[in-house]
Protein backbone atom coordinates (compact mmCIF):
# COMPACT_ATOMS: atom_id res chain seq x y z
CA UNK A 1 0.00 0.00 0.00
CA UNK A 2 1.68 3.58 -0.87
CA UNK A 3 1.48 6.27 1.32
CA UNK A 4 2.08 10.17 1.68
CA UNK A 5 5.36 10.63 3.12
CA UNK A 6 5.96 14.39 3.68
CA UNK A 7 9.52 14.29 4.36
CA UNK A 8 10.18 12.10 0.85
CA UNK A 9 11.84 16.14 -0.13
CA UNK A 10 14.25 16.26 2.46
CA UNK A 11 15.40 12.51 2.58
CA UNK A 12 16.55 12.98 -0.20
CA UNK A 13 18.47 16.40 0.23
CA UNK A 14 20.21 14.33 2.98
CA UNK A 15 20.83 12.07 0.98
CA UNK A 16 22.85 13.94 -1.51
CA UNK A 17 24.50 15.29 1.21
CA UNK A 18 25.88 11.84 2.26
CA UNK A 19 26.52 10.77 -1.11
CA UNK A 20 28.54 14.34 -1.58
CA UNK A 21 30.58 12.74 1.42
CA UNK A 22 30.78 9.05 0.20
CA UNK A 23 32.72 10.74 -3.23
CA UNK A 24 35.04 12.97 -1.12
CA UNK A 25 35.77 9.66 0.82
CA UNK A 26 36.90 8.09 -2.59
CA UNK A 27 38.79 11.32 -4.26
CA UNK A 28 40.32 11.66 -0.94
CA UNK A 29 41.61 7.72 -0.69
CA UNK A 30 42.62 7.97 -4.60
CA UNK A 31 44.28 11.03 -3.85
CA UNK A 32 46.60 9.59 -1.48
CA UNK A 33 45.33 12.23 1.29
CA UNK A 34 46.15 11.57 4.97
CA UNK A 35 43.58 9.18 6.46
CA UNK A 36 42.54 11.44 9.71
CA UNK A 37 41.03 13.31 7.02
CA UNK A 38 39.35 10.87 5.51
CA UNK A 39 38.18 9.73 9.06
CA UNK A 40 36.59 12.86 9.68
CA UNK A 41 34.68 12.38 6.12
CA UNK A 42 33.80 8.66 7.29
CA UNK A 43 32.39 10.26 10.70
CA UNK A 44 30.37 12.69 8.97
CA UNK A 45 28.98 9.74 6.34
CA UNK A 46 27.73 8.17 9.93
CA UNK A 47 26.24 11.05 11.34
CA UNK A 48 24.30 11.45 7.84
CA UNK A 49 23.04 7.87 7.64
CA UNK A 50 22.15 8.25 11.05
CA UNK A 51 20.06 10.99 10.40
CA UNK A 52 18.86 10.14 7.39
CA UNK A 53 17.56 7.15 9.42
CA UNK A 54 15.72 8.81 12.41
CA UNK A 55 14.05 10.87 9.46
CA UNK A 56 12.87 7.75 7.61
CA UNK A 57 11.64 6.58 10.98
CA UNK A 58 9.95 9.55 12.30
CA UNK A 59 7.77 9.89 8.55
CA UNK A 60 7.12 5.97 8.76
CA UNK A 61 5.64 6.10 12.14
CA UNK A 62 3.79 9.44 11.96
CA UNK A 63 2.35 8.53 8.50
CA UNK A 64 2.10 4.65 7.48
CA UNK A 65 2.21 3.31 11.18
CA UNK A 66 -1.17 5.96 11.67
CA UNK A 67 -2.83 4.77 8.28
CA UNK A 68 -1.86 1.51 9.61
CA UNK A 69 -3.70 1.70 13.04
CA UNK A 70 -6.40 3.16 11.74
CA UNK A 71 -6.99 -0.34 9.69
CA UNK A 72 -6.80 -2.35 12.20
CA UNK A 73 -3.49 -3.66 10.90
CA UNK A 74 -1.35 -2.28 13.70
CA UNK A 75 0.10 -5.69 14.40
CA UNK A 76 1.79 -6.13 11.36
CA UNK A 77 2.82 -2.92 10.63
CA UNK A 78 4.82 -3.14 14.12
CA UNK A 79 6.44 -6.53 13.25
CA UNK A 80 7.53 -5.00 10.41
CA UNK A 81 8.55 -1.56 11.90
CA UNK A 82 10.80 -3.75 14.05
CA UNK A 83 12.45 -5.84 11.64
CA UNK A 84 13.35 -2.73 10.15
CA UNK A 85 14.88 -1.40 13.32
CA UNK A 86 16.81 -4.55 13.93
CA UNK A 87 18.29 -4.46 10.32
CA UNK A 88 19.73 -0.74 11.13
CA UNK A 89 20.24 -1.13 14.37
CA UNK A 90 23.15 -4.30 13.86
Amino acid sequence: MAHEHPRRSEITKQLARVEGHVRAVKTMTENGDPYVDVLHQLGAIQAGLRKTAQMVVDDHVENCLVDAIEQGQARIALAELTKALKTILR
